[in-house]
């Protein structure tokens, strides 16, 4: 199983909207952990103190952020690659997680 993901952000405002009461960030966090995620880079810039500090996020979930001031640990291969525009059911996300293999693959 693979358990590590980059989170693509290609509208990182989007990602601090709130949609039916959760952060859009928090949402794909939690949807990956409950799919069995274990190590989340964010290629976004790491927000201010203050707006992490008012997320929600899920519990052991490491989460990482591609910010440029910082070199985040990379995201080793094998990996899930998650648009951040899209949301993905949790079932679908444990479902590719379970047979993704070493090999690139996309599913769109």
């Amino acid at each position: 199983m693979t358990t590590r993901a980059i989170l693509w952000v290609p509208h990182p405002t989007f990602m601090f909207s709130r949609i039916a009461g959760l952060g859009v960030l928090e949402r794909q966090l939690f949807t990956a952990k409950r799919a069995g995620l274990e190590k989340i880079l964010v290629s976004a810039a790491k927000p201010s103190e203050m707006v992490l500090n008012s997320l929600r996020l899920p519990e052991g979930l490491d989460v990482g952020w591609a910010d440029g001031a910082t070199v985040p640990t990379p995201c080793a291969a094998p990996y899930i690659g998650i648009s951040g525009d899209h949301f993905i059911r949790v079932e679908t996300l444990r479902r590719v997680a379970q047979h993704a293999g070493t090999a690139a693959m996309s599913y769109q």
